[in-house]
């Protein structure tokens, strides 16, 4: 692979790379204000770690089936 074509490559990911960020960086400030949301609610520690974790879960287990999906039918119009 050439420099050119690897610096096309790059370019042509950056915005995969950003939105990757930008969902990340949501979901943890999300998480990070939940502690503070759950104790003002009166409910447990346990009941928090369950909801980030069934979170993290979903997103490990959905990510790679749904982008198989969309590599497979192509992107909606």
């Amino acid at each position: 692979m050439s420099t050119a074509s690897a610096a096309v490559g790059r370019r042509q990911v950056l915005p995969v790379y950003g939105a990757g960020f930008g969902a990340a960086f949501g979901a943890h400030a999300v998480a990070a204000n939940l502690g503070a949301y759950a104790l003002g609610r009166h409910d447990s520690l346990l009941e928090l770690g369950l909801i980030l974790g069934v979170y993290d879960a979903a997103e490990v287990v959905l990510k790679p089936v749904f982008g198989a999906v969309v590599d497979r039918r192509g992107r909606r119009r």
